[in-house]
């Protein structure tokens, strides 16, 4: 059976958020992964849909307009660097990521999604993984008791801190992180060479929110093309899904206009739903 499908909201960034909410409630989705990230690592970079000091009144907007479209509000994303090795711009960060969290809480979105981080000065990699254990730390102070999902995803580009099964793995065994959890990017794993449907069975205790992207290439060289075009195992993954009993989200992560892909975002949903359809079968959502 399908899962229940979200979507970034990176893909409808020309638009308002409540109004994409609407579109994708309209194109079959149940879900919608709200972009909160003010520099991703690919062009062109589309605009946040929410941000800290958006208003009180648009905050009340988005969550009417998901209550009214039926649809949930699954995750915010917020990755920017909590590794930084200058001490004002990582508290800065990680104040902007609580910031996040609080606004996710606000309007009811279970769950804030960022990222491990990568080595952009020179420094022992010892030292970067405390900077994220210290960060991570410090930001479940907040997400825990406000009932929301704080989840680390692993990368896959050249001098990101956490990737692969090992050194995930690594992270959730360290002492106080025990609430911390994981979003699993299928492109993330198959670019850094590994086994997708083996990495997700490996890691599924700590899952709280799946990406489903394709990719081909590897680390130093890698597209992230439409779903289907690229060299992802998505039926074995969506065995593994189906196997171990996932009932959470699967988010469409669209990110191919990046390499020259067509964007246009009908298009784009439509041929999304039909290729996991048949990966997953047309049976409907789960429930």
């Amino acid at each position: 059976m399908r899962p229940r499908l979200s979507c970034n909201s990176n893909l409808l960034s020309d638009r308002p958020l409540a109004d994409a909410i609407r579109f994708l409630a309209d194109a079959g989705y149940q879900g919608v992964d709200i972009n909160a990230e003010t520099a991703p690592p690919f062009l062109p970079a589309p605009c946040p849909h929410l941000r800290p000091d958006s208003s009180s009144s648009e905050r009340r907007e988005v969550r009417r307009a998901a209550e009214s479209a039926g649809l949930r509000l699954v995750s915010m994303n917020a990755h920017c660097s909590l590794v930084h090795p200058i001490g004002e711009k990582r508290l800065a960060n990680v104040a902007f990521v609580r910031e996040i969290v609080m606004l996710a809480a606000e309007i009811g979105c279970g769950c804030v999604v960022v990222g491990g981080g990568r080595k952009e000065y020179y420094g022992w990699d010892a030292d970067y993984w405390a900077r994220l254990v210290q960060s991570l730390g410090e930001l479940l102070e907040t997400a825990s008791p406000n009932g929301v999902a704080l989840a680390v995803e692993a990368g896959s580009q050249p001098g990101v801190l956490l990737f692969g099964t090992a050194r995930v793995r690594k992270l959730f065994s360290t002492a106080g992180l025990e609430n911390l959890q994981l979003l699993f990017d299928s492109a993330h794993f198959h670019i850094r060479g590994e086994d997708v449907s083996r990495a997700f069975e490996a890691l599924r205790e700590h899952i709280a929110h799946v990406h489903l992207k394709d990719a081909r290439g590897g680390v130093e060289e890698y597209s992230c093309p439409p779903l289907g075009m690229g060299d992802v195992d998505f039926p074995g993954l969506a065995h593994s899904i189906e196997r171990t009993g996932y009932s959470g989200f699967c988010a469409v992560e669209y990110e191919a206009f990046a390499w020259g892909y067509p964007s246009e975002p009908a298009r784009v949903l439509a041929d999304s739903l039909t290729f996991l359809n048949g990966v997953f079968g047309s049976k409907g959502a789960a429930v």
